[in-house]
């Protein structure tokens, strides 16, 4: 399962509205190509506007740290702020304990990106089949 990261913290709801939308559609854009995926912005937008939840990375981070164990490859949607992110930077360092893949990507370069995983994941598919027949040849 993918996990989309992106920026959502910012003092203006506006900003947040913006990024949750484009959080939503390359989510929703993975799901239409078959690919699960998680984007705790699109996950935790809606609650943060209908109760008292924190916007902030440290009110989420259980569930993000959760939620990242259950996937194999984290994908940094590029919005504005991301590099500033704390969110973002404690995803991608909890991702490199549990040894997730990561991918960078512009909202435009969806396609490409989508092209990697589904080559990269053929290949673990040809590689763990060819691991199988050997076991099974030796």
């Amino acid at each position: 399962m993918i996990y989309l990261a992106s920026p959502y913290t910012h003092r203006e709801s506006h900003i947040r509205r913006g990024r949750y939308k484009a959080a939503c559609e390359i989510a929703a854009k993975f799901m239409e190509a078959g690919e699960p995926v998680f984007s705790p912005i699109s996950h935790g937008h809606g609650i943060c506007e209908m109760g008292d939840v924190g916007v902030d990375y440290e009110t989420w981070q259980k569930v993000d740290e959760r939620l990242l164990r259950a996937c194999d490859l984290i994908v940094v949607l590029k919005l504005d702020g991301w590099e500033r992110s704390r969110g973002i930077s404690a995803e991608l360092k909890a991702g490199t304990r549990l040894g997730l893949g990561t991918l960078f990507m512009e909202p435009s370069e969806f396609q490409e990106i989508l092209e990697l995983i589904q080559e990269a994941r053929e290949m673990r598919e040809r590689w763990n089949g060819k691991r199988e027949a050997d076991k099974c040849g030796s």
